[in-house]
């Protein structure tokens, strides 16, 4: 699951760049994992569309 919420997270911000936790969560639902990862991806594309690294 997570070669895929790095592409799709990529995919996202690239067309959303400015995009609000909430717009990255819904724009991220369709990635399904058991892993629990969830809240570390959201949080972490949250600081690449805030321009962190």
């Amino acid at each position: 699951c997570t070669p895929g919420f790095v592409v799709a997270t990529r995919a996202f911000l690239d067309q959303n760049p400015s995009a609000t936790l909430e717009e990255i969560q819904k724009g991220l639902g369709g990635n399904i994992c058991r892993c629990g990862t969830y809240d570390g991806i959201t949080k972490c594309a949250l600081e690449l569309a805030k321009g962190g690294a």
